[in-house]
């Protein structure tokens, strides 16, 4: 082997020894040669501070040691704390399953709580203010702008005889809303011809016009894709001016 490899070899065995001795043992060594010195040139040295010192730097040497161990493992980092998973909605709660119902049947939903009607002969052209108090028992909103059909009153024989006009809802711009669990006055105006009203006069002064052929289409934010359903009307006693002003019908 060459004389210059040899040489590299022993400088680098001589450099890890000594970084050997002075991480872990070199402060033992340290304090048994200081010692020894002492035992020799002073031979009343108090050998329990030599062993307290040697004590002392073996601590110490330890202490070291576990530093520089710690120092190289790998940090880990502590694992998060998991976020709580809120628990899921079980399907077919009871909001869905009345929703549900509700949806199906909305016009059973509408209750009809008592009607009001009023004869106006006094403008141009004679008609009947009638409101319908109705309860919104289902747990939707709903809302109309829309009326189909028409009312009728029974001829001399009982036959139907139809009005020529379709009432409309007694709003500026035709339209009725009644959020859920609320009472509410569905207004409609029914224009009357002069006939009419005639045959009142004459006659015993009240007259019964039928509004269960009326629909009124209705819709709300349903589920299933059923989101309108159609509501009819109901009977009301008309009376003339003269006899009988607005007596509700409930």
């Amino acid at each position: 082997m060459p004389e210059q490899t040899k040489g590299f070899i022993s400088n680098v065995l001589a450099s890890a020894t000594w970084d050997g001795i002075k991480q872990l043992w070199g402060p033992a060594v340290l304090a048994v040669i200081v010692a020894l010195w002492q035992k020799l040139k002073h031979g009343s040295l108090d050998w329990l501070a030599i062993v307290g010192m040697f004590l002392v730097a073996c601590l110490l040497a330890f202490l070291n040691f576990r530093k520089s161990n710690k120092s190289a493992r790998p940090t880990v980092e502590p694992l998060a704390e998991k976020a709580p998973v809120p628990k899921e909605i079980k399907a077919g709660s009871d909001f869905d399953k009345f929703a549900a119902e509700d949806s199906a049947e909305m016009w059973k939903r509408i209750v009809l709580c008592g009607v009001h009607a009023k004869l106006n002969t006094d403008s141009v052209e004679p008609c009947l203010d009638i409101v319908f108090r109705i309860v919104n028992a289902s747990m939707f909103h709903i809302m109309s702008d829309g009326v189909e059909g028409n009312a009728y009153y029974r001829g001399y024989n009982h036959e139907k005889c139809y009005l020529s006009r379709t009432p409309v809802i007694a709003d500026d711009l035709n339209f009725f809303s009644l959020a859920r669990g609320k009472l509410g006055e569905l207004r409609i105006r029914q224009f009357v011809p002069l006939q009419i009203t005639d045959n009142i006069a004459s006659g015993s002064g009240r007259l019964k016009i039928y509004f269960d052929e009326v629909r009124f289409k209705f819709r709300f934010p349903g589920i299933a894709g059923k989101t309108e359903f159609i509501w009819f009307g109901d009977e009301v006693e008309v009376f003339f001016p003269e006899n009988n002003q607005g007596e509700p019908n409930d």
